[in-house]
């Protein structure tokens, strides 16, 4: 939402207004009776200055646009209001009777591009959840935790960055399944594994993109905004993960149960 609107009384001048369009860069300015600030009566738009401009109009009343809808501060943001945003490009924002804003489509795609990161962050973690149970099993996967993720848990609770150790994959934190599936001493089994459906190479790849967004992760945690470089290599993270686990999930399919006993043996040799 943007603060302090700026509104221009029904007897204005014309002129007047498309100056401070023109030097403020509005794309419309709200009308109101000389007697209530609040009272929106319609827009000045850019189909107004271009009425002017064609001798269509030369005062305020005959270039008048109908006034947008109007929201509260404490509606949601959902497809209505972007439905009202694709109609009319604005909306006014009353509270208790009173104007106190409007909303815009460059408000709306602001709110987008802060809100993508905590919609990419999920489905990229779950997606990286899937595919360590699918290459450590279970057997193979509470020998890493023990291992690998609950020590560096412990280590993070002395410095009260965590408040507890995980007992299975989806309790453990992205740091520590990215820990988990870049160290060394699993990558032989990995490997074979892999080696079906997916190369060395994309799932290298796929680690690297992953340690490229630990900071931005850190941001999200602390409600920080992401900047475009972080959401970048997000969405490069994002896309990895997910061609890694549909290749995966394509192997699960075809062959569930040898899978299974294939990973779990090797889970028992590693022991």
């Amino acid at each position: 939402m943007t603060k302090g609107v700026d509104t221009r009384p029904r007897n204005a001048d014309v002129k007047g207004v498309l100056e401070l369009m023109a030097r403020e860069r509005y794309s419309q300015v709200p009308i109101t009776p000389p007697d209530n600030p609040s009272e929106v009566l319609g827009l000045i738009n850019e189909s107004s200055v271009f009425a002017f401009v064609r001798g269509q109009g030369s005062t305020i009343e005959e270039l008048l646009r109908p006034a947008p809808p109007r929201v509260s501060p404490h509606d949601f943001v959902d497809e209505e209001l972007a439905r009202m945003l694709k109609e009319h490009d604005l909306v006014l924002v009353y509270e208790d009777g009173h104007l106190t804003g409007i909303v815009t489509n460059s408000n709306l795609n602001k709110l987008i591009d802060y809100l993508e990161p905590y919609r990419i962050f999920p489905k990229l973690e779950q997606h990286l959840r899937d595919i360590a149970r699918y290459l450590l099993a279970q057997k193979t996967a509470n020998w890493i935790l023990k291992r690998v993720i609950v020590p560096a848990q412990r280590a993070r609770a002395r410095t009260h960055e965590v408040e507890r150790s995980p007992q299975t994959l989806d309790d453990t934190y992205f740091p520590d399944l990215v820990d988990a599936l870049k160290d060394s001493k699993n990558q032989r089994f990995f490997q074979r594994k892999l080696r079906r459906r997916v190369r060395e190479e994309a799932f290298g790849k796929m680690l690297n993109e992953l340690e490229a967004v630990r900071g931005v992760r850190k941001d999200l945690a602390h409600s920080r905004p992401v900047d475009i470089d972080g959401l970048d290599k997000l969405r490069k993270a994002g896309r990895r993960v997910r061609e890694v686990w549909m290749r995966l999930q394509t192997e699960t399919e075809r062959a569930p149960v040898s899978r299974h006993r294939d990973v779990e043996r090797e889970g028992d040799r590693q022991q």
